[in-house]
Formats: C-alpha cells, structure tokens, sequence
C-alpha cells in the first residue's frame, strides 16, 4: 500500500518538472562514491569524477544537473539521482552557491532518491540549498547541517518548488540572529520582528512534506539575553525549530519531536515545531514534545486530525478540527498514551500511540479521509473510525 502511494507522489512530481505535454530530456545518475568531488565536465550527461578517482558522487550528480538544466533549449531536462551509499559533505567554506563547496547547491529540476541513505553536513554548512526549478528530495536521511542563516538542513529560494518524502530531518542547527521587539519588559508580545530558524527546513518558495520525521533540530540565537529599548527590550528568538516557513506549506503524515527554540524566551513568537506566516497546512500529523509550551507548537497553519502535545501535559482532549490537543494550562503530566520516537516499520521512525489512549478510534468514519496510509505506509480505517495522528494502530502492533 506505501508502494502504491508512494508511486503516484513521484509520478505527480516528475509531472511537474515538465510542461503539461512537452516534457524534456531524461537522465538519470547513480551516486556509488560517498566522498564529496565535483563533476570532472558538467553537462556532458556523464557523472564522473576527474581521475584518479572514479565513479558519481552526489556533488558530481547535482553539478551535471544544474549544467545540463541551464544548457537545456526548450523544456526542462528531468535528472533522477538515486543514491546507492551514504554521502558525506567534506568541502569546507559555506556561502559559496556554484556547488563547488559546503552545501549542494540545486539550479536545475531534479528528483534525489534514497532508500533510507544518509546526506551528512558535518555541521559545514548546511546539506541543500534548492535554488531554482522543482526538487524532490525522498528516502533520505539529512543530518548535521549547521548554517549561519536560516534553513540547516534544507533551504529553498522564492519561486522553487520542494516535495520532501519519507526522509528524516535529525540533529540540524541554525545558530544566528532573530530578534524580538517587546512594547515593556516581560510582554511576550512582538511589536517587531527579524525571522530566523528552520532549523530543519526553511521554506520560501512552495514545499509539501509528507511521511517525514524531524527531530532535535535545534535553532539558537547568536546572544541570550535581552537589550532594554525604551520602556521595552529588544530579545533574541528564533522562530519554527524544524520549520520556518515564509512561503507556503503542507505537511501530512509526519511526525515533530525534540525540536527546540533556544533563547531567553524561547517560547514568546512560538513555533517550536513550525512558524508559517506564509500559511501552512497541518493534516493527520504527529507533534509531540518540542519545547516547554505545546501551545506554540505550530504557529501559523491550520491543523486538523493531529497530535500537539507534551509529555509534560495532562491528557490531551480533542477539538472541533479533530486534533489531539493538550489543555490549556498545560497540567500535570497523564498517564503515557504515546510511544517515543521508535521503528515502528515504513522508512522513518514514528510514534505509536499505547493502545486504548485518547488518539485511537477518536475520528468518527467520515472524518477518516485525510490519508489512505498513514507515514509508515500502514492502511487507515475506512468504514469505522480511525486515530489521529501520522500513525496509525494496526491489530498486530503492540
């Protein structure tokens, strides 16, 4: 059933790296070297790099790509890189966008294919900058990126298009400046505001994300302590932990845990998980223990048949969207109705909601229409009622 869902997302992003009925020049690349070296000639429709060395690595890849995309007459060329081992990113010095060195740098249409494979920043830069045309990123696993500027792991430029499938977002960082303008000491009130964060993914073109886990992505300001200004203060903050999206946004099926807004206050613009001001959708998603507050969890996006909580609340209760909420005040802390972050089967670690809790049966069968699978690529109830949440409860799961 994953297969078959997965099948039509991809079909449906190559579709859009074409026109409607004129579709371009088809290559695909095998990366098979997990070292980081440029293409020995970009645009020969050949990933190799120079000798001694030989084989495709995934900078090889990405530079044919954007060599062959801006070489290309008519409509854009279609580049499929499937990665075949894990890749790490070795060429220091960020800031340099030609892909010659830290993150890979993307200007042509292009689908990067994983099947679980890890893309390591080693906390260089960050893994992806998406600067022009239409990327799919899928099955990957991106970790340690770290960058000066929004967007650690993944950042996309205005007027691109991003799908991120069944990948994981784990451990990146942005550490910069974002700042909080307070109308008297103590407000949490912003009168005034420089963004900055997404730690995990920092969006401002167009992104959908679905099936996918961020977790600990952590986004810290440069200082940690506030400025008085008048009868105010002018605060660091960091917005949208594992998001920060400008642009717009869908997210379904996914699961955010463990990401975290450091500062003073790092709960006052909220968004410990995702901060949209360019609108964003939440569908049948898991967001669970980021930050103190589950309130300011998810900022900015219409939420509905999800879980936002914190293990350090009460029960959580369900609300007119059909979302799993923890009360306001918070409370102490329930008895456990969901798992922590575990395999639980399908390509990225979820959690389980315990058998019984508030989660499962809680959508009445004709609100179970969000998702055919959920992230794990399991069936949803269909005639009878279904749970919240990316996951959901199968007889046999324990």
């Amino acid at each position: 059933m994953r297969r078959s869902l997965v099948v039509v997302l991809v079909m449906a992003a190559v579709v859009a790296l074409g026109a409607a009925c004129d579709v371009g020049p088809a290559y695909g690349f095998v990366v098979d070297l997990a070292t980081d070296l440029p293409d020995a000639d970009p645009g020969d429709g050949t990933c190799s790099v120079a000798p001694p060395d030989s084989g495709c690595t995934l900078r090889a890849a990405i530079d044919e790509s954007n060599a062959l995309g801006a070489a290309t007459i008519g409509p854009a060329a279609i580049v499929t890189i499937e990665l075949a081992t894990d890749v790490a990113i070795s060429l220091p010095f960020a800031n340099e966008d030609a892909n010659g060195s830290g993150d890979l740098d993307i200007t042509g249409s292009l689908s990067i294919v994983g099947n679980g494979h890890t893309v390591d920043a080693n906390s260089l830069d960050r893994a992806f900058d998406v600067r022009a045309g239409t990327t799919v990123l899928r099955g990957l696993r991106i970790v340690e990126g770290l960058s000066a500027d929004s967007g650690g792991a993944v950042r996309t430029a205005p007027n691109t298009v991003l799908s991120l499938i069944d990948s994981t977002l784990f451990g990146n960082a942005t550490s910069g400046v974002g700042a909080c303008q307070s109308p008297t000491v103590g407000s949490p009130i912003c009168t005034s505001v420089a963004m900055f964060g997404g730690a995990g993914l920092f969006v401002q073109g167009t992104a959908t994300v679905l099936s996918s886990t961020f977790q600990s992505n952590t986004s810290i300001p440069w200082v940690s302590f506030c400025i008085p200004q008048g009868v105010g203060q002018l605060c660091p903050v960091t917005w949208g932990a594992a998001i920060l999206a400008t642009g717009p946004l869908y997210v379904g099926n996914s699961t955010f845990t463990m990401n975290v807004n450091q500062g003073p206050h790092p709960d006052w613009a909220g968004g410990t998980a995702i901060y949209a001001p360019g609108g964003a959708r939440v569908v049948s998603s898991t967001v669970a223990d980021n930050g103190l507050n589950p309130a300011t969890a998810v900022v900015g996006a219409s939420v509905q048949h999800s879980i936002v909580t914190s293990w350090m609340c009460a029960a959580p209760l369900v609300d007119a969207d059909g979302n799993l909420r923890s009360p306001v005040p918070c409370g102490s802390p329930g008895p456990d109705w969901l798992g922590l972050l575990a395999d639980n089967g399908g390509p990225t670690q979820t959690m389980m909601p315990v058998a019984g809790g508030p989660a499962v049966d809680a959508l009445a069968v004709g609100d179970c229409l969000s998702y055919a699978v959920d992230q794990r690529g399991e069936p949803r109830a269909v005639d009878q009622p279904c749970d919240i949440g990316a996951v959901e409860r199968q007889p046999d799961d324990l």
